[in-house]
């Protein structure tokens, strides 16, 4: 069982238009082969509400082009909107650290875009159901040492990894 090892994307900010995205983020490029902004995504399809968080929507989704399960990932921005230009740099900065991410042991983000009908971030990252290591723990009382030492050891890679990438 691969841990997964993340660095927590809190968004602080993004303008409301696309024009203005682009504006502010000359990479940002949304590839229109795999998405419809009006909602109709072809590549990946929304499913059930599994999470809920304080700042996000984890819903089960697919990736059509992979034939894999994802999670859809949906935070709101309206109020984010009025944030700075230096915070907007920040979200942005962080996505595409996360995006070129690469290690068995570190959670793969897949592809993100900005909704503009529903003012939501989206990304789309592998679907792991058993929750934090922590709830995974509180469930399963009696896991054996060389389980917990491996658990470590995968840890420990992802961190090496990440900390490698400043």
């Amino acid at each position: 069982m691969a841990t997964a090892v993340v660095k927590q994307v809190q968004p602080a900010a993004m303008d409301t238009t696309d024009a203005q995205l682009k504006e502010d983020r000359p990479s940002y490029q949304p590839q229109t082969s795999q998405r419809n902004l009006d909602a109709q995504y072809t590549r990946y399809t929304k499913g059930e509400l599994v999470g809920q968080g304080a700042c996000k929507r984890v819903f089960r989704g697919f990736d059509e082009e992979l034939g894999i399960e994802v999670a859809w990932n949906e935070v709101p921005v309206h109020e984010l909107a009025s944030s700075s230009e230096k915070e907007r740099d920040r979200v942005f900065g962080e996505i595409a650290l996360l995006k070129q991410l690469k290690h068995k042991n570190v959670l793969a983000l897949h592809d993100w875009w900005y909704d503009k009908k529903n003012s939501t971030l989206v990304f789309i990252t592998e679907l792991f159901m058993d929750g934090s290591l922590r709830s995974y723990r509180r469930k399963h009382k009696n896991v054996d040492v060389t389980v917990l030492k491996r658990w470590a050891w995968q840890i420990l890679q992802g961190l090496v990894y990440l900390h490698g990438h400043n």
